[in-house]
């Protein structure tokens, strides 16, 4: 069994919609969270005006929402990521460099996802 969590809880009130943030869990298949788990291109700061991005696994939240993982592979010592593993974040499909330098599409984190943001 693997447990996910998610980050928004909805309630209905006379018909008005409600989203609240909330921690929810639920038992998951190991095939269904495959579907859920992507590679998110995080840039990498301080490289001297050279873009550099690096392969984070994440687990979609929802629509083009992410929550990155990647703690396993993150040393503040020797990389400063722009996002930091844990972060909720906006991705968006760019294309990057791929194998021989010819432009692939990938899932870039371009910002934080306030409405799931830590009060």
């Amino acid at each position: 069994m693997t447990y996910v969590t998610f980050f928004v809880a909805i309630q209905f009130y006379d018909g008005v919609c409600l989203i609240e943030p909330a921690i929810l869990q639920w038992s998951l298949t190991p095939q269904y969270v495959a579907v859920m788990k992507a590679q998110i291109y995080v840039r990498l700061l301080n490289n001297e005006g050279v873009d550099v991005w690096k392969a984070v696994p994440a687990i979609r939240v929802a629509g083009n929402v992410y929550a990155l993982e990647g703690d396993d592979i993150f040393d503040p010592t020797a990389e400063e990521w722009e996002f930091e593993p844990g972060a909720i974040v906006i991705v968006e499909e760019r294309k990057l460099p791929g194998a021989a330098g010819t432009p692939e599409k990938r899932l870039v984190a371009v910002g934080h996802h306030d409405e799931f943001a830590d009060s």
